[in-house]
């Protein structure tokens, strides 16, 4: 566990790859139901959006490339937001969360007011993420793009087709949870947190549209 008091009043807590132990004490300290205690223990299939009594909690599924299967894959976040800490669960170390853990330490402290702003500065760094991981897609449309241009041809290009081809595949999909997550969570986020924060909610599904 890591925590981080970045103000007065807001405080951010990372666990990546928690034990059970660790869990139910931060069910306990904050009174999470059991079913999502439960959740946290273990990656879940589908992405979602949920408020309880003095929290939101969320599934934010973002895709990875995995360097050793030459495809992306779905790696995960869970998030729970309180009025005044931010708790995110990882099974893996995940690149955005260093990223955002960097960006939020430069932040002032007068303009950190609501852990709907961490949530915002998170999932941009998601996004900024997500960007990247397609870039590695475009390279390779390029390299096989040449190759066809060159009239190469054999097994060797089909079977860099085959791999553009469910790298795509799989990050679409991821996608897609994505966008169902962040259309959850702009209905469901102003009712938790405010109306006035229905601004960076906005912003974040303009940002998710380019990678869509």
């Amino acid at each position: 566990m890591h925590a981080t008091p970045l103000t007065d009043k807001l405080s951010w807590i990372h666990f990546s790859k928690p034990s059970e132990a660790e869990l139910h004490e931060l069910a306990e300290r904050f009174f999470l139901h059991p079913l999502i205690h439960e959740e946290l223990l273990a990656p879940s299939s589908r992405s979602r959006v949920e408020t309880h009594d003095g929290y939101l909690f969320l599934i934010y599924h973002l895709p990875l490339y995995d360097h050793v299967n030459r495809t992306s894959r779905r790696a995960e976040i869970d998030v729970v937001a309180t009025d005044d800490t931010l708790i995110t669960v990882t099974y893996e170390d995940l690149e955005p969360i260093a990223t955002f853990g960097r960006t939020v330490e430069k932040i002032p402290e007068r303009n950190l007011a609501s852990t709907a702003q961490l949530v915002y500065y998170l999932v941009e760094s998601v996004n900024d993420f997500s960007l990247r991981q397609l870039r590695h897609v475009e390279e390779k449309l390029q390299q096989v793009g040449g190759a066809l241009f060159r009239e190469r041809s054999g097994k060797a290009l089909l079977e860099d087709i085959s791999r553009i081809k469910r790298d795509l595949l799989e990050f679409s999909l991821t996608a897609a949870s994505e966008r169902l997550m962040l259309e959850s969570l702009l209905e469901s986020g102003p009712r938790f947190w405010g109306e006035g924060y229905k601004i960076y909610l906005n912003d974040l599904w303009g940002d998710f549209l380019k990678i869509h």
